[in-house]
């Protein structure tokens, strides 16, 4: 249970001690919010840049390429709707009930056919009320993180390397606030090193993380 708790706090950016919620004290005064965006000109889709560490020998996916290893190439975007609902249903199923709201941004996802993917938030502004129990947070992601990926069944494996621009803000009540600790920005981030069950058909990608570690998300190919 407390695994399940400190994966909720990590998402929602709020504290955890001993395994139990706690609410963020905002920080004294006037804090300036920063987020970086991804580095773009005249279209915010997410490219490999030359500084991206290049895959291992030999080919980093497995499987038959006429299924999912072929399937999950090219560009997708985050369908933001649905992640609403499956980030509420995660939630709940921890026992806590949510009411997410996307308001602004969107998320793309560039799957190369050499193994390397590049992900990109475009200002992701996210809403979420816990109830009584906790403050309303509103999170707004931004950044870029490029990387390595695999196929092997049904799994997808991201593991990220350290060219990572991701970053993301959070306001209470208005008042911005700063993570510490077992709070890294990182550990929130879609595209974080995880191994996930993946669907992909009909021109829509599903990730869900192994182990009930976060809300699956659903993407669709542009």
């Amino acid at each position: 249970m407390r695994r399940t708790i400190a994966v909720i706090c990590l998402l929602t950016m709020v504290g955890c001690a001993n395994g139990e919620a706690v609410e963020p004290a905002p920080t004294s005064g006037t804090t300036e919010v920063v987020t970086t965006e991804p580095p773009t000109t005249t279209s915010i889709t997410p490219q490999p840049t030359t500084t991206t560490t290049a895959p291992s020998t030999g080919s980093p996916t497995t499987g038959d390429d006429s299924g999912i290893t072929s399937c999950v190439v090219g560009e997708w975007e985050l369908d933001t709707g649905e992640f609403e609902a499956q980030v509420e249903t995660f939630y709940d199923d921890a026992g806590m009930s949510s009411d997410v709201s996307i308001t602004g941004g969107r998320v793309l996802l560039h799957l190369e056919a050499g193994g390397l993917f590049v992900g990109g938030y475009d200002e992701l502004m996210v809403d979420v009320s816990l109830g009584d129990a906790l403050p309303d947070l509103t999170v707004t992601f931004g950044g870029v993180v490029s990387g390595e990926y695999s196929v092997d069944g049904d799994s997808l494996v991201l593991v990220p390397d350290d060219q990572s621009t991701f970053a993301a803000t959070v306001e209470v009540g208005g008042v911005s606030v700063s993570p510490a600790g077992e709070l890294g920005l990182g550990d929130v981030d879609l595209f974080t090193e995880s191994v996930s069950d993946v669907v992909c058909e009909n021109g829509l990608l599903r990730i869900e993380p192994a182990a009930g570690l976060g809300p699956a998300s659903v993407w669709r190919r542009r």
